[in-house]
Parts: C-alpha cells; sequence; structure tokens
C-alpha cells in the first residue's frame, strides 16, 4: 500500500500513532510519522523534519527508487512531539505541485560522484547570492561531491539541482574531478 494510502486509512479512523518508514529489504528504519486523533502531527525522515520529511516520503515512494513499507503502531503521543497539525489534503495537493518541480529537475541532477569546487574568481567579483546558493556554497566547503551535498543539505533535492544549476551559469562553480 502506498504512503499516502496509509495516512489516509489511519485519518479516517482518527488514528493515535506512529507510522515507521521501513526499507523493505531488511526493515532498517528510514523515518517516521506521529498522528494524534487523525491529525499529523510530527515526521521525521532521513534527517528531514515535519513538512520536508513528509513531501520526501511521497517523493521516495512516488519514485519507488527505494522500496519502502510502512507499519502503523497505535501509541500515545506526548504534547511535546506535536510540533505541527498538517492535513493529509493539503499535504496532498501541495506535494503533487512540488513532485512536478520534482520530476523535471531529475534530468538536470548532476551525477552523485561528480566534484565540485568554488571559483575563486566569482568570490573576487562578490556577485550577489540568494540565501539557498548560499547554503550551497557553504557546505561546498565541506563536502565536494554532489551526492554529499544532497545527503547533507536541509533542502528537497529539486531545490538543490536548481541552485547548482544557477551556480553553474553564474559560473561560481568548477567541475575538479568526474
Amino acid at each position: 500500500m502506498s504512503f499516502i494510502k496509509t495516512v489516509e486509512e489511519q485519518v479516517a479512523f482518527r488514528f493515535t500513532g506512529r507510522i515507521n518508514i521501513l526499507l523493505a529489504s531488511n526493515n532498517q528504519f528510514l523515518g517516521r510519522v506521529l498522528l494524534n486523533e487523525g491529525v499529523i502531527v510530527n515526521a521525521t525522515f532521513k534527517g528531514q523534519h515535519d513538512k520536508p520529511a513528509m513531501f520526501s516520503i511521497i517523493f521516495e515512494d512516488l519514485d519507488g527508487k527505494l522500496p519502502m513499507k510502512f507499519v502503523v503502531e497505535p501509541e500515545v503521543v506526548p504534547s511535546i512531539e506535536c510540533k505541527m497539525k498538517a492535513d493529509i489534503e493539503k499535504i496532498k495537493k501541495e506535494a503533487a505541485r512540488l513532485y512536478e518541480q520534482h520530476s523535471k529537475s531529475l534530468k538536470l541532477r548532476p551525477p552523485d560522484s561528480l566534484h565540485l569546487m568554488i571559483d575563486s574568481d566569482f568570490i573576487i567579483e562578490g556577485a550577489g547570492l540568494s540565501y539557498d546558493e548560499f547554503q550551497v556554497m557553504e557546505m561546498l566547503t565541506e563536502f565536494s561531491k554532489v551526492g554529499d551535498l544532497y545527503k547533507h543539505l536541509d533542502m528537497f533535492d529539486y531545490e538543490i539541482t536548481k541552485v547548482l544549476v544557477s551556480l553553474r551559469k553564474k559560473k561560481a562553480l568548477k567541475v575538479i574531478k568526474v
């Protein structure tokens, strides 16, 4: 059963507890979604939290590259864990909009093995940067591999791809190793 269907089913029953997201092959824990009386109140997935985590779970489920299974466990959800109140219908609408951008960005995504470096001439010129561009460049000072950027940045993959394309257009990045 898909993630959306699992959540919708639990919302319909006004479920209180957790939906564990596990890797289908070995049951490795990837994340969880907490519901309190049918309302999504917390989510974590691969280091992301709340709505970004929800969208990442949905995207991974729709892409089908990471086979996951969803295990529903009733439990008392402490109020300290209630960090958001999300309606599944609103999440679905926003996810549909974001998934379109996610799908378009997949063909532009550079290979994970590619190594990048910030061009020193770009720094000297002092060109303007958006906040997202600054975050990616800051992370490039620590990690040069594209795969590491996608793993460690707290942004959606399509946002990282968009920023990398923008920085390449601005001639801010050099490819140092393929």
